[in-house]
């Protein structure tokens, strides 16, 4: 008999001493005196088994059930984490919703890299596909290239993937069409070397680093905050429990509500002015940020 209970991390640990001991979930369920049907409910959904039942399946990799109500319980904690986490993504993807009544702005300030994995690449499709008047536009704190470059990696990945749907791929016109309408809503830069502030590790009083990267959003009537960070106990544990790094990532981050009163604040004194023409075209102020293209711009012979 199986519990409710679910525990993707003892999922992982039980296949990960079953394939170390070089058996199949067949001769655990033998060994174990249990059906392989209750094995791969264990082992694919996570199940958490009887006390029996998990006795016996721990006589049988030569592990302690001590060892394996340690995993159940630290991940049963961290479960509870993630589905917050989820909750709190959910409110803010609630609040994208905001683009089906016009253009909604989405300025995501950071001063590290921009992840640029399959799994980061396919949310920015997924997103930008569903909410047609939504703009991404992410902000480098500073000029640094080896930073602001991960943009330009991530918009390589989601091309690479726009391209890769076969909707789209029959109709040459069509993909061409999508793939300007991406780089106008996906855009990046960096502040100029001139209106950056200013850093000095000698005299300690540069500015104190972003702690966590801040997203605003701003319509015709409201503007918002939020920040997030990834939780890597969190991102852990999905991949004990067989997710793919990227994933994982992405499914680690935790997004939360700031300060709104500042929401405002920070448009007008830290992203400065900028313009949302008729056409659906935006650009903002040139002498404060450099615009990073698509593609490296080729050199002149």
């Amino acid at each position: 008999m199986q519990s409710k209970k679910k525990s993707r991390a003892l999922a992982a640990w039980v296949k990960e001493c079953r394939e170390r001991l070089g058996l199949s979930q067949k001769d655990l369920a033998i060994k174990a005196n249990a059906t392989q049907q209750e094995l791969s409910k264990v082992e694919r959904l996570g199940l958490v088994p009887d006390d029996d039942r998990l006795k016996a399946i721990c006589d049988a990799l030569g592990q302690s059930v001590a060892d394996a109500r340690k995993i159940i319980d630290e991940s049963a904690s961290r479960d509870d984490i993630a589905q917050f986490y989820e909750v709190r993504y959910r409110d803010f993807a609630e609040d994208l919703e905001r683009a089906a009544n016009g253009p909604l702005l989405t300025f995501v300030l950071r001063e590290d890299g921009e992840p640029f994995n399959d799994a980061a690449a396919r949310r920015h499709v997924e997103i930008l596909t569903k909410y047609e008047q939504l703009f991404i536009i992410v902000l480098f704190r500073y000029s640094e290239p080896s930073v602001w470059q991960s943009f330009r990696l991530l918009v390589s990945a989601v091309e690479r993937l726009w391209k890769e749907d076969q909707s789209r791929a029959t109709n040459p016109e069509e993909l061409a069409k999508g793939i300007e309408d991406l780089k106008r809503r996906l855009q990046g830069y960096y502040c100029n070397p001139q209106c950056e502030e200013k850093r000095s590790i000698d005299s300690g009083r540069g500015p104190l680093p972003m702690a966590h990267p801040i997203v605003l959003q701003k319509d015709s009537h409201e503007a918002s905050l939020y920040h997030y960070e990834i939780d890597f106990d969190v991102q852990q544990r999905h991949q004990q429990a067989g997710m793919d790094a990227g994933e994982a990532e992405w499914r680690s981050i935790c997004i939360f509500p700031g300060d709104q009163r500042r929401a405002a604040a920070l448009f007008s004194g830290w992203i400065g002015p900028y313009d949302l023409s008729e056409q659906g075209t935006l650009s903002l102020d040139e002498t404060l940020w450099t615009k990073i293209e698509w593609h490296r711009p080729a050199k002149k012979v």
